[in-house]
């Protein structure tokens, strides 16, 4: 459910209502507004599209004209079953730029848990992926937790189970964004 505080009677009005399709999705389990309040971002990291808990991502965008949210580009899916695509995700000040974390993807040397980072393609009307970042040990959960700033070129990312520092000490990488490097 979507609210915008009224200033007039101060209550919060309910401007939307957006449900999962599916039964066990998760729909909502993480959900990131950008600032004008007009776009948001929902993980449903148990969405089964490619194999069991695969994961997704749908984003909408409001229209006061008719007053109803309508997905904007395409549906962004988990790669492989148990990728858990969209435990996390976060848009930037603008809402044109978006990372998704996937903190379950299978740790066996060569698919550790990610983020993916999108940008939103205003000709083509698509989210182009723009960036992969990797995590580092498997089993750290790395993409548990992402946060972009408002300009969309860095992002801290989250991995509670890395063992730097003891069993489970956790850690928070913050990654800056070099277009044309």
């Amino acid at each position: 459910r979507v609210y915008k505080f009224n200033n007039n009677t101060y209550i919060w009005d309910e401007i939307g209502l957006l449900m999962g399709v599916n039964a066990g999705d998760e729909f909502g389990h993480s959900v990131s507004l950008n600032n004008e309040g007009n776009r948001v971002a929902i993980g449903a990291p148990n969405n089964d599209a490619n194999g069991n808990n695969s994961g997704q991502v749908i984003v909408y965008e409001f229209y006061s004209e008719g007053e109803i949210w309508e997905k904007i580009g395409q549906v962004i899916q988990g790669v492989n079953a148990n990728d858990n695509l969209g435990y996390s995700v976060s848009l930037n000040g603008s809402g044109s730029i978006m990372a998704i974390g996937a903190p379950n993807k299978d740790g066996n040397g060569s698919n550790l848990s990610q983020v993916r980072v999108y940008k939103f393609n205003n000709n083509t009307y698509i989210w182009d992926e723009i960036g992969l970042l990797m995590g580092v040990n498997a089993g750290d959960k790395f993409g548990h937790s992402v946060s972009l700033n408002n300009k969309g070129d860095r992002i801290a990312i989250g991995a509670p189970n890395n063992d730097a520092n003891g069993n489970n000490s956790g850690q928070v990488i913050v990654y800056e964004f070099y277009s044309g490097a």
